[in-house]
């Protein structure tokens, strides 16, 4: 036997010719297994690790806000206490600030959608070191606040929309309603901040620089060279600390700090995506346990034909070589059709997973390390599950095997136990990922059953953006609201529609300072006084059936020529007022720019999940929006039946009503997968990842015990002549899964408890409820294995029983 790898190949593929089930099943689970692998190798890779896509992206930070009291640390500043920064600080090359806007573009047949933009201040692009795809991006000049309207487009924009028009800088679009000249392109990869469409300038001379109470402004800086984040962070705090003594009464025991830029870009998503390239990594190497049995046992089934190999002369070489290069073979050419699908989907992520799925998502794509991943993984998987049969031919003597035959008596009790440990492996990882499987779900269910303080039936979140024209005419825009309202309700499919400008799981909060008339609460509670300011309809609550704890509700009374009126919830009254005092005695002012008088509260509302499921309530203050409108609102429509509602159809509908204005629609339902997309992302992998792996590792026990069986088949035949029944013969083989079967649960509880402070970062919580669910899956997973070893032994007894005998 030649071991040149021309006919070591020609060998394998005899072999597996011969067993072409056994092939193609060993081929599908490794596809599917490391194609798995290897794209979330390379999003996790892109997402986590990857550096940002601008030069020396290592120095870019985020500026943060720390609540001194509490510690929570926000990325939001307001734009006064940015400009402060700016001026004062040394350690960083420059800063720049951005917010988020909503802008209506109108196409050139008078469509008008709503567009995700960002206004950003000078040195945006100076300190992200970005060159633009075409054109320039903003000059000094267009900062000045009597410039031309400018503008710079995504990548994405610019093909969708324009159908990459070369010449599309120089040209105007319509946004809100204005003429603004194209000045550049962003180029493909740029994606900061995340999904925006459009970025335009912010003029440097504006009132806003004087308001310190609205923190809604991203603030990003280059550190120098030589300068120490760690000497970074106590300039900023230093900076801070004179902010506070020079106005107390907004930044009161309000610090600061900052972190990476990449850091701060993926937020939470790092562990998760970690965790779930963990899980798939297991089961791969389930996979690769169940194969090596498959392997083994197919070895062993050959063991005449190795002992003859050998008995003419073929070297332990040679016969390891042989037994390793029948594995390879099957490894690679699994992992090919793996790299095939993986290279397919990642080709196609972006028509596949939505743009908000993951951040940096549009960064993932095909790249050599791919195929290097691929490679990899074919060569662990080839060592894996091919070594150990190889290392069993090496170690088989020959006399014992040609006098055996194709007995049981041939077969060492190594070939024994690494059976065993095999079967104990695959046993242990089945139980460690459907452990973290159950504990997965237990959130995420706890999570879908959270009380939300609202009735979330067929509802549909309309969101409009009214436009710049509107912006600064407050009776204009109250009308404005008024008029759609009143068309909505008008629509056969509405029940009934309300206005917020800080509805149910917004994702966003308008929080903003406020002062309560006769207190110094920034003084009496040492911190800085904010709430999440909320314009609403009269019958708000009334239709989401939010409960009033006390007073009163809006009423038509309520409106811009009256005394003007607030409503408070229950979070505001535990943070800001003592036990027994009364609401309805207070006044409050908020936002002093819009309406300077203070607010009579007139009712206290019960919490609901405001910004997202998962955060807890914020205090607010309601007022009506006729008395406050807000530049952007939610209409909370309720509709007879959500899942016959088209909303691609009522959205056409409603922009025909009213071209100029931007509108995006969204069932509830919608909104809470989005805002529950970590835990759905890992409640689909791992309970899809974990019954595999329960199926591989039953599929395993079940080749295992056949063989077992069928190797004992003289002494069965024994068994039956002495008058031995078939059920006892199946106990005798269920008994001997009982060492590895408890072996291997008590491995994988190991395990789970081992990675277990990973999960409960999601909120996983291992209260009696886990640890009953705990042991009911173990004695499943028991009862599935006894019930497989049992199913398979009485099959194989109950076959040909006379043959047995015979074969005494």
């Amino acid at each position: 036997m030649s071991i040149y790898p021309r006919l070591l190949v020609r060998d394998s593929v005899r072999y597996w010719k011969r067993k072409p089930f056994q092939a193609l099943l060993s081929v599908a689970l490794l596809a599917l297994g490391s194609a798995a692998v290897a794209i979330l190798w390379t999003i996790t890779d892109t997402v986590v690790r990857q550096p940002l896509p601008f030069p020396e992206s290592h120095e870019l930070y985020g500026i943060q806000s720390v609540d001194e009291k509490t510690g929570e640390v926000v990325n939001f500043m307001a734009l006064a206490d940015f400009r402060d920064f700016r001026e004062r600080q040394e350690s960083f090359t420059g800063l720049f600030g951005y917010r988020s806007q909503y802008l209506n573009y109108k196409d050139e047949f008078d469509n008008t959608r709503q567009l995700f933009g960002a206004r950003v201040t000078r040195d945006f692009a100076d300190v992200l070191k970005i060159h633009t795809e075409l054109g320039t991006f903003f000059s000094p000049d267009d900062f000045s606040s009597e410039a031309a309207r400018s503008v710079v487009i995504s990548y994405e924009l610019w093909r969708k929309e324009f159908g990459g028009d070369r010449e599309i800088v120089g040209k105007s679009i319509w946004l809100d309603e204005a003429a603004y000249q194209v000045v550049g392109v962003m180029p493909k990869t740029f994606n900061e901040p995340s999904f925006v469409n459009v970025w335009t300038p912010f003029p440097d001379v504006t009132g806003e620089y004087f308001v310190r109470d609205a923190r809604y402004w991203n603030v990003v800086g280059r550190l120098k060279p030589g300068v120490s984040p760690e000497a970074a962070r106590q300039e900023l705090a230093r900076i801070a600390d004179d902010l506070e003594e020079q106005f107390p009464g907004t930044n009161r025991r309000r610090g600061a700090t900052m972190d990476s830029l990449q850091t701060i870009i993926v937020g939470d998503y790092s562990t998760p995506l970690l965790l779930i390239l963990v899980a798939v990594s297991l089961v791969m190497f389930a996979t690769c346990l169940n194969l090596a049995n498959i392997q083994l046992i197919s070895g062993l089934q050959r063991r005449s034909e190795n002992g003859v190999r050998q008995a003419i002369g073929e070297s332990p070489k040679q016969a390891m070589a042989r037994a390793f290069m029948e594995s390879c073979a099957i490894c690679f050419a699994g992992c090919a059709v793996g790299w095939g699908l993986a290279a397919l989907f990642i080709a196609n992520i972006d028509s596949v997973l939505p743009a908000m799925f993951l951040p940096r998502l549009n960064e993932v794509g095909m790249t050599a390390d791919l195929a290097w991943t691929i490679g990899l993984i074919a060569l662990l998987s080839s060592l894996s599950f091919g070594l150990l049969p190889a290392v069993q031919v090496v170690r088989a003597n020959t006399n014992d095997i040609i006098k055996s035959g194709e007995s049981r008596h041939g077969l060492s009790r190594e070939s024994g136990r690494s059976r065993a440990a095999l079967l104990v492996g695959q046993i242990a990882v089945a139980v460690a990922i459907l452990q973290a499987a159950l504990l997965v779900v237990h959130e995420y269910r706890r999570l879908q059953d959270l009380e939300l303080g609202f009735s979330e039936d067929d509802l549909v979140m309309i969101t409009v953006s009214p436009g710049e024209s509107r912006m600064f005419d407050l009776p204009g825009l109250a009308a404005f609201y008024t008029e759609m309202d009143q068309w909505l309700e008008s629509q056969e499919e509405v029940v009934e529609s309300v206005l917020s400008s800080s509805p149910p799981l917004a994702g966003y909060d308008l929080e903003f300072g406020f002062q309560m008339q006769g207190r110094d609460l920034a003084a009496e509670r040492e911190e800085a006084i904010t709430a999440v300011y909320n314009t609403i309809s009269k019958d708000y609550l009334d239709t989401l059936d939010i409960s009033l704890v006390s007073g009163r509700n809006f009423s038509e009374w309520d409106n811009r020529e009256s005394q003007k009126v607030a409503l408070v919830n229950q979070a505001f009254v535990e943070k800001f007022l003592v036990a027994g005092e009364d609401p309805m005695s207070q006044q409050v002012q908020i936002m002093p720019w819009l309406v300077p008088q203070f607010r009579q509260v007139v009712g206290v509302v019960g919490d609901y999940a405001q910004t997202n499921v998962t955060d807890d309530p914020k205090p607010m203050i309601y007022v009506p929006y006729e008395q406050g409108p807000w530049i952007f609102g939610t209409f909370v429509t309720r509709v007879r039946n959500a899942d016959a509602f088209n909303i691609e159809r009522f959205e056409t509908l409603m922009k025909q009503q009213y071209p100029e204005v931007g509108i995006t629609m969204e069932t509830i339902d919608s909104v809470l997968e989005r805002q529950l997309s970590i835990q759905s992302l890992m409640y689909l992998v791992f309970v899809g990842f974990g019954s595999a792996t329960l199926l591989l590792s039953l599929f395993g026990i079940g080749s295992q015990m056949a063989f077992n069986v069928s190797e004992r088949s003289r002494e069965w035949g024994i068994r039956l002549a002495l008058g031995a029944k078939i059920g006892q013969l199946n106990g005798l083989v269920v008994r001997r899964l009982v060492v590895p079967l408890s072996a291997g649960c008590v491995i994988g509880v190991g395990l789970f408890a081992a990675s277990y402070r990973y999960y409960q970062q999601f909120g996983g919580n291992l209260d009696a409820f886990f640890f009953g669910a705990s042991f009911l899956l173990i004695l499943v997973i028991a009862l599935a294995s006894v019930a497989t070893t049992w199913f398979v032994s009485d099959r194989i007894t109950r076959s040909n029983p006379q043959e047995i005998l015979r074969s005494i």
